[in-house]
């Protein structure tokens, strides 16, 4: 006999209560997350995953084009400063959506990006972040992030991943090594990672794991002099403009 436990969660069902058997088969009483209850033999639960809305959601999303059953519709909701207008055309399979930002700019976002947490805005929150830590520094935003040390290091670190002309190459891109999805779409998103671990001018970015990719969990800052002493040693701080 199967053991349902009251207020326990089976997909989107809630079980709260037991109710009347009907022909011999034990029911309950369920509580779907989208606020419909509905009563179900002892035999369904646990196979039985909503009260419906759930297909209907797939049926919706097949309905514009979308075949994967976890598509969830966006619009309408806010993430940070971010407010999804509504989806786009899917570009490469990312799903991606037209946002607006608390700022008044409207940008393109993919959509696990705003899921996981990872945009928050248009830019506009970076920037704000990043004059409050930089103010006193010999660089600044005048030009926004354009001539940001980051923004160079950033470029570098595409450039010797993806271009075979580059003369680091062979050692990178040559080698399978590429940089993440996150960074390589947004300057903003390697920005505010390189601040928030604690990235100094002059400072090097380093992988953990030679073999890994460029990833906020595989790479960290280093000094110069560390730097020098591992085996690959491009460079990987801007060079200085000659004066």
């Amino acid at each position: 006999m199967k053991n349902i436990q009251i207020n326990k969660k089976y997909g989107r069902l809630t079980v709260f209560a037991q109710v009347p058997s009907l022909n011999k088969r034990r029911r309950y009483s369920v509580i779907c997350e989208c606020g419909n209850k509905k009563e179900i033999d002892a035999n369904r639960i646990g196979i039985t995953q909503s009260c419906g809305c759930y297909a209907k959601e797939l049926l919706s999303a097949r309905q514009k084009g979308i075949s994967s059953p976890k598509f969830i519709d966006l619009t309408g909701k806010r993430f940070d400063r971010i407010l999804v207008l509504r989806r786009l055309p899917t570009i490469k399979k990312r799903t991606m959506w037209l946002c607006r930002c608390d700022c008044g700019a409207e940008k393109e976002i993919q959509g696990k990006h705003l899921t996981h947490g990872k945009i928050k805005s248009c830019g506009c929150l970076c920037l704000e972040i990043n004059k409050k830590r930089m103010r006193g520094n010999s660089f600044g935003f005048k030009h926004g992030l354009a001539e940001h040390p980051l923004t160079a290091i950033r470029k570098a670190m595409i450039h010797r991943c993806k271009s075979p002309t580059n003369r680091f190459y062979k050692n990178y891109g040559g080698r399978g090594i590429y940089v993440c999805e996150e960074w390589e779409e947004s300057l903003e998103a390697f920005v505010e990672w390189a601040l928030n671990a604690e990235w100094k001018k002059g400072l090097s970015i380093d992988r953990k794991d030679n073999d890994g990719p460029y990833s906020p969990k595989n790479c960290h800052w280093i000094s110069v002099s560390e730097n020098s002493s591992k085996k690959r040693s491009p460079e990987l701080t801007p060079r200085r403009k000659k004066e």
